[in-house]
Protein backbone atom coordinates (compact mmCIF):
# COMPACT_ATOMS: atom_id res chain seq x y z
CA UNK A 1 0.00 0.00 0.00
CA UNK A 2 1.03 3.58 -0.58
CA UNK A 3 1.55 5.97 -3.46
CA UNK A 4 4.21 7.45 -5.69
CA UNK A 5 4.62 11.24 -5.89
CA UNK A 6 6.70 13.60 -8.01
CA UNK A 7 7.88 16.64 -6.03
CA UNK A 8 8.88 19.85 -7.84
CA UNK A 9 11.74 21.34 -5.81
CA UNK A 10 11.28 24.77 -7.43
CA UNK A 11 7.54 25.27 -6.99
CA UNK A 12 6.71 22.94 -4.11
CA UNK A 13 4.03 21.28 -6.27
CA UNK A 14 3.38 17.60 -5.54
CA UNK A 15 1.77 15.41 -8.19
CA UNK A 16 0.70 11.77 -7.95
CA UNK A 17 2.30 9.42 -10.45
CA UNK A 18 1.03 6.07 -11.78
CA UNK A 19 3.07 3.01 -10.87
CA UNK A 20 2.95 -0.77 -10.70
CA UNK A 21 4.32 -3.25 -8.21
CA UNK A 22 6.30 -6.06 -9.87
CA UNK A 23 7.53 -8.47 -7.24
CA UNK A 24 9.62 -6.42 -4.84
CA UNK A 25 10.05 -3.50 -7.29
CA UNK A 26 8.09 -0.30 -7.88
CA UNK A 27 7.90 0.42 -11.65
CA UNK A 28 6.91 3.86 -12.96
CA UNK A 29 7.24 5.79 -16.21
CA UNK A 30 8.52 9.26 -15.29
CA UNK A 31 9.22 11.80 -18.04
CA UNK A 32 12.47 13.67 -17.56
CA UNK A 33 13.58 16.11 -20.26
CA UNK A 34 17.14 17.21 -21.05
CA UNK A 35 18.81 18.93 -18.08
CA UNK A 36 15.75 18.30 -15.87
CA UNK A 37 15.51 16.51 -12.57
CA UNK A 38 12.70 15.04 -10.47
CA UNK A 39 12.29 14.18 -6.81
CA UNK A 40 10.40 10.90 -6.57
CA UNK A 41 8.82 9.91 -3.27
CA UNK A 42 7.52 6.44 -2.57
CA UNK A 43 4.99 7.00 0.21
CA UNK A 44 3.96 4.09 2.41
CA UNK A 45 2.09 6.40 4.82
CA UNK A 46 -0.44 7.67 2.28
CA UNK A 47 -2.95 5.71 0.16
CA UNK A 48 -2.93 5.97 -3.63
CA UNK A 49 -6.54 7.28 -3.58
CA UNK A 50 -7.66 5.17 -6.53
CA UNK A 51 -4.98 6.49 -8.88
CA UNK A 52 -4.53 4.09 -11.76
CA UNK A 53 -3.11 6.31 -14.46
CA UNK A 54 -2.54 9.89 -15.46
CA UNK A 55 -3.21 10.94 -19.05
CA UNK A 56 0.00 11.39 -21.04
CA UNK A 57 1.42 14.88 -20.72
CA UNK A 58 1.15 16.88 -23.91
CA UNK A 59 2.72 20.21 -24.66
CA UNK A 60 1.93 22.57 -27.47
CA UNK A 61 3.18 26.04 -28.22
CA UNK A 62 0.34 28.53 -27.95
CA UNK A 63 2.28 31.58 -29.06
CA UNK A 64 5.81 32.86 -29.45
CA UNK A 65 6.37 36.18 -27.74
CA UNK A 66 7.70 38.58 -30.37
CA UNK A 67 9.47 41.89 -29.67
CA UNK A 68 10.21 44.62 -29.40
CA UNK A 69 11.35 44.13 -25.81
CA UNK A 70 12.08 47.18 -23.64
CA UNK A 71 15.11 46.38 -21.50
CA UNK A 72 16.39 48.42 -18.56
CA UNK A 73 19.96 47.71 -17.48
CA UNK A 74 20.97 48.38 -13.84
CA UNK A 75 24.67 48.03 -13.08
CA UNK A 76 25.70 46.12 -9.99
CA UNK A 77 27.95 49.04 -8.94
CA UNK A 78 25.08 51.54 -8.83
CA UNK A 79 25.87 53.49 -12.01
CA UNK A 80 22.93 55.21 -13.67
CA UNK A 81 20.54 52.71 -15.32
CA UNK A 82 19.89 52.90 -19.06
CA UNK A 83 17.32 51.45 -21.45
CA UNK A 84 17.53 49.73 -24.83
CA UNK A 85 14.99 48.14 -27.14
CA UNK A 86 15.59 44.72 -28.73
CA UNK A 87 13.51 43.39 -31.64
CA UNK A 88 13.88 39.90 -30.12
CA UNK A 89 15.54 38.30 -27.13
CA UNK A 90 19.29 38.14 -27.69
CA UNK A 91 22.46 37.45 -25.75
CA UNK A 92 23.47 40.93 -24.65
CA UNK A 93 27.14 39.89 -24.38
CA UNK A 94 27.23 39.92 -28.20
CA UNK A 95 26.66 43.72 -28.18
CA UNK A 96 29.87 45.74 -27.84
CA UNK A 97 28.69 48.24 -25.21
CA UNK A 98 27.06 45.48 -23.12
CA UNK A 99 29.57 42.63 -23.34
CA UNK A 100 31.03 43.48 -19.91
CA UNK A 101 27.74 44.51 -18.25
CA UNK A 102 27.22 43.14 -14.72
CA UNK A 103 23.91 43.63 -12.99
CA UNK A 104 20.22 43.13 -13.68
CA UNK A 105 18.40 43.53 -16.99
CA UNK A 106 14.63 43.98 -16.77
CA UNK A 107 12.83 42.87 -19.93
CA UNK A 108 9.26 44.15 -20.45
CA UNK A 109 6.71 43.35 -23.10
CA UNK A 110 2.97 43.61 -23.63
CA UNK A 111 1.43 40.39 -24.83
CA UNK A 112 -2.07 40.24 -26.34
CA UNK A 113 -3.97 36.97 -26.12
CA UNK A 114 -7.25 36.60 -28.02
CA UNK A 115 -8.78 34.46 -25.24
CA UNK A 116 -8.29 33.04 -21.76
CA UNK A 117 -5.95 30.02 -21.74
CA UNK A 118 -7.08 26.68 -20.29
CA UNK A 119 -5.02 24.02 -18.59
CA UNK A 120 -1.47 24.33 -17.31
CA UNK A 121 0.42 27.17 -19.01
CA UNK A 122 4.18 27.67 -18.93
CA UNK A 123 6.44 30.45 -20.17
CA UNK A 124 9.62 28.98 -21.68
CA UNK A 125 12.45 31.50 -21.44
CA UNK A 126 14.88 29.57 -23.63
CA UNK A 127 18.47 29.87 -22.36
CA UNK A 128 19.08 32.19 -19.40
CA UNK A 129 22.41 33.32 -17.96
CA UNK A 130 22.22 33.19 -14.94
CA UNK A 131 19.04 33.80 -12.85
CA UNK A 132 15.63 35.03 -14.04
CA UNK A 133 12.51 36.01 -12.11
CA UNK A 134 9.20 36.46 -13.90
CA UNK A 135 6.09 38.47 -13.11
CA UNK A 136 2.90 38.44 -15.17
CA UNK A 137 0.41 41.27 -14.76
CA UNK A 138 2.19 42.30 -11.55
CA UNK A 139 2.03 38.85 -9.95
CA UNK A 140 5.14 36.72 -9.32
CA UNK A 141 5.36 33.61 -11.49
CA UNK A 142 8.66 32.22 -10.24
CA UNK A 143 12.44 32.31 -10.36
CA UNK A 144 14.61 29.96 -12.40
CA UNK A 145 18.33 29.33 -12.20
CA UNK A 146 18.77 26.09 -14.12
CA UNK A 147 17.45 24.39 -17.24
CA UNK A 148 14.75 24.10 -18.26
CA UNK A 149 14.26 27.84 -17.85
CA UNK A 150 10.47 27.89 -17.68
CA UNK A 151 7.91 29.09 -15.17
CA UNK A 152 4.30 28.15 -14.68
CA UNK A 153 1.97 31.05 -15.49
CA UNK A 154 -1.34 29.19 -15.12
CA UNK A 155 -4.02 31.64 -14.06
CA UNK A 156 -1.75 34.69 -14.47
CA UNK A 157 -2.38 35.37 -18.16
CA UNK A 158 -5.77 36.65 -19.26
CA UNK A 159 -7.54 37.20 -22.54
CA UNK A 160 -6.55 40.64 -23.85
CA UNK A 161 -3.44 42.62 -22.89
CA UNK A 162 -0.87 41.20 -20.46
CA UNK A 163 2.40 42.58 -19.15
CA UNK A 164 5.30 40.14 -18.86
CA UNK A 165 8.41 41.24 -16.94
CA UNK A 166 11.56 39.12 -16.82
CA UNK A 167 14.44 40.21 -14.58
CA UNK A 168 17.74 38.56 -15.45
CA UNK A 169 20.76 38.91 -13.17
CA UNK A 170 24.22 37.79 -14.21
Amino acid sequence: EGCLEIWNAHTGKIEPAPYQIEGDRVVAGIGIGPKESRLVMIRRDKPAEGLTSIPPHSEKTITTVEGPWRVEFRHIDGRRPFEKSFPQLIDWTTIDDLKHFAGTATYRIRLHLPRELRGDVFLDLGKVCDVASVTVNGKPAGTVFEAPFRVEVTGLLRGGDNEVVVKVAN
